[in-house]
């Protein structure tokens, strides 16, 4: 091999080079197990880190400049020990609360608070311990939401939900997100314990707080991220955060309010019969959940086995002859344009709204719009149960056949 790599021309910087076959490499600074695809620190490393922390437990003092010199050492270290990002945040805000940047050589009293948490990193099993060098396909999904009043959780076909007890009223929407996410959790356990999962939320804050291990902006926020972590470490579970657009997460919101989604009225059976006999049969319910739809084929705006396709605006509807549509109004703007291009059969059900800008365009396709029976009505599942709209002839709703 060196010789064929010279022959085409490559120079060989043959100290850093492994010329015997091995599963174990260490290439700057971090160990490579190649045997288990996992990450570790070298052990000069970590006696290293070890030392220079147990010489810090033994002062009463630091200077703020050696404490960063510490924590930049631990910062290396964080991304190849379990949870490492977790345990060296609070040392980061200890240090910020208790010294400032303009005053680095100045003596810093080192509390108890300050050791405790600095302990674990001068313990040479923790930082012997391998993490993995990719997070495992999740294979399960969970979606959460939390609102004022309640929270919910849902995996697939299993919902969890609740209300918000007196003394979390004066807790922040990102705090209640995430203790959405640490609830579902643990009602889940049995079905999630030693399993990578997809954690789902319509809350950047709540996403990005365990994505990023925790933050340095709320100390609720991040002792609640603390939980969630430990809580998955214990029972061997990966979680994988994902941002969950709010108008996809439809089941989770539907959940934790007891009040109706605008977006989620389903028109009732009878009226779906008169919209059939109209400009059917149908072939897909083109916006529609597991718990709404009124054809076997729909298309869900999240993940769900039951259904046919996933998040209709991303797909190629030339795939269905014709379509049932019955849209949030605030997708009008979106879905009226694929209509204009759509050849096919099928019957839109929105409002006449002479109004909106996209009404021209909708009227050039469907130049007849039929009102919907007087006898129509909507409904929808909330924690609640099922709601009635109780004055669905606001909406102004007609049958746009294409």
């Amino acid at each position: 091999a060196l010789s064929l790599f010279r022959k085409l021309g490559f120079r060989i910087n043959l100290k850093k080079s492994f010329l015997s076959p091995s599963q174990t490499i260490e290439y700057l600074g971090v160990i490579f197990h190649l045997d288990s695809l996992t990450l570790s620190l070298p052990q000069a490393k970590i006696r290293s880190i070890t030392s220079l922390c147990l010489d810090t437990l033994a002062l009463s003092h630091r200077s703020r400049r050696q404490l960063e010199s510490l924590i930049g050492l631990l910062n290396f270290a964080s991304s190849l020990v379990p949870l490492g990002r977790l345990r060296l945040r609070p040392l980061i805000s200890w240090m910020n609360s208790h010294s400032v940047p303009s005053s680095r050589d100045l003596p810093v009293p080192l509390l108890p608070p300050f050791k405790s948490l600095l302990e674990i990193w001068s313990n040479p099993t923790f930082l012997s311990t391998p993490v993995p060098m990719t997070v495992p396909t999740p294979t399960i999904q969970l979606m959460t939401d939390a609102s004022l009043s309640g929270w919910s959780g849902v995996i697939l076909p299993y919902t969890v939900s609740g209300t918000w007890p007196l003394d979390y009223s004066s807790q922040s929407i990102n705090w209640l997100e995430l203790m959405a996410i640490f609830l579902s959790l643990s009602h889940f356990l049995p079905l999630i314990r030693g399993k990578s999962i997809l954690v789902m939320s319509d809350n950047t804050t709540a996403v990005a707080c365990l994505l990023n291990q925790g933050t340095l902006r709320s100390d609720s926020l991040m002792s609640l991220s603390q939980s969630i972590l430990e809580f998955c470490l214990l029972h061997s579970i990966t979680p994988v955060p994902k941002h969950l657009c709010g108008a996809l997460n439809v089941l989770a919101d539907q959940g934790s309010r007891p009040n109706p989604v605008s977006t989620e009225w389903s028109l009732d059976p009878s009226t779906f019969q008169w919209l059939s006999d109209l400009a059917g049969p149908f072939q897909v319910d083109l916006f529609a959940t597991r718990d709404n739809s009124h054809l076997p084929a729909f298309v869900s705006p999240f993940p769900d086995p039951l259904a046919v396709e996933i998040n209709a605006l991303s797909l190629h509807w030339d795939a269905w002859d014709s379509l049932y549509l019955f849209p949030p109004v605030a997708l009008l703007n979106q879905v009226v344009p694929r209509l204009c291009l759509f050849p096919g059969s099928g019957v839109l059900v929105a409002p006449r709204y002479p109004q909106a800008p996209w009404f021209p365009s909708l009227l050039l396709r469907s130049p007849d719009p039929v009102p919907l029976p007087v006898s129509h009505s909507l409904s929808q599942i909330t924690s609640q149960g099922q709601v009635f709209h109780p004055t669905p002839s606001v909406y102004s709703l007609h049958a746009w056949r294409l």
